[in-house]
């Protein structure tokens, strides 16, 4: 995955960079110097972000067939 690539994923997962490396534990300027200038992301990254898109969509659903009850409910 390029650079372009990755951001558009993070586009998808609407993430910003500073909120997936927090998530992850780089440092952002890490990720826009080394990841930006070399134009080449880790493999991790990319099927991190696919795991975190499958995550959100199995969230959703469970919120839509198992909605949380409020406690006065």
């Amino acid at each position: 995955m390029n650079y372009q690539e990755f951001k558009n994923k993070l586009k998808e997962c609407k993430l910003t960079i500073k909120e997936f490396a927090k998530m992850t534990g780089l440092n952002p300027d890490s990720i826009s110097a080394n990841w930006k200038n070399n134009n080449e992301v880790p493999k991790w990254a990319e099927t991190w972000l696919d795991n975190y898109i499958k995550a959100k969509i199995i969230d959703d659903i469970k919120e839509k067939v198992c909605p949380v009850k409020e406690d006065n409910e």
